[in-house]
């Protein structure tokens, strides 16, 4: 399906008009048959649209050149997300859940295996922290993660995937990474994979490129996705110099994906890097 790019245009019928705002439309079986004259017809809308999908409302522009993803908080006071959407960056801003923003900067930074630290002038301005597992999740364990794919597009608010452990050992048998079933679209880097206890479990990181492999073998491979596992997060904090802050840390407590999920969001952000 193509897309089409439609700026401040809405859809207007005699029963209602509806606002595209300023977004790319995925479907365009509804802008054809405006052009069609099937009983529609297109008009131009002058007036800001409210909640713009590419604009986070009162936030910095996501604009061409920035690096969007998710990131969490832990214990001592530091933020965690992935190396690659905060490399030479500039600056660095978190969006909490409450539309709260938080100037940030890295703290110290792990290329080789995806991970970043934060660091934030008042550690106390950020949410509940995530607590971080003490065991390994095996093969067919449940797990989920929480973060902002595309919110250009779908929205600001912390969206849910779920899926299993699929293999402990990732790309070409990585040894550092977990292949998983859990969804993941751009702007959930840097998110957190949690088991059912609430505890994190790796750092989702990437996909498979379905394109290339389709072209290498003739076959399109379905949801193959990887997550750092969470002892690389753990040799990177202990290689650093702890903050003197201790921030609040949500409990470890089994629940189904709905309490978890509930429970969880707000600890959630968004990382803006410019």
């Amino acid at each position: 399906m193509t897309e089409v790019e439609l700026k401040r245009d809405s859809y207007q019928c005699e029963k209602e008009t509806i606002n595209t705002g300023y977004s790319w439309v995925r479907s365009d079986a509804f802008y054809r048959r405006c052009m069609e004259g099937k009983g529609y017809k297109v008009v131009k809308n002058k007036t800001e649209y409210p909640g713009q999908p590419n604009q986070l409302p009162d936030k910095p522009s996501i604009g061409k050149g920035t690096s969007l993803g998710t990131c969490w908080p832990i214990t001592l006071g530091y933020v965690v997300t992935s190396q690659h959407i905060v490399e030479g960056r500039e600056k660095i801003t978190l969006i909490r859940p409450d539309g709260k923003t938080i100037l940030a900067t890295v703290f110290v930074g792990d290329k080789v295996n995806d991970i970043a630290l934060l660091k934030v002038a008042n550690p106390n301005e950020l949410p509940s922290a995530l607590p971080i597992a003490v065991s390994k999740p095996g093969i067919g364990a449940k797990v989920f993660t929480i973060g902002y794919p595309h919110p250009d597009i779908l929205g600001t608010k912390p969206k849910v995937t779920d899926g299993l452990i699929s293999s402990v050992s990732g790309f070409q048998d990585d040894p550092r990474t977990y292949q998983i079933t859990v969804p993941l679209q751009a702007g959930n880097s840097g998110g957190p994979l949690i088991n059912l206890n609430g505890e994190v479990v790796g750092i989702v990181t990437s996909k498979i490129d379905a394109v290339k492999v389709f072209r290498w073998t003739g076959d399109l491979p379905q949801n193959v996705n990887y997550a750092v596992k969470i002892s690389y997060l753990k040799a990177l904090i202990d290689s650093v110099q702890p903050l003197n802050y201790s921030i609040n840390e949500l409990p470890k407590e089994a629940g189904d994906l709905e309490k978890l999920s509930k429970r969880l969001q707000d600890s959630m952000m968004i990382v803006l890097a410019e």
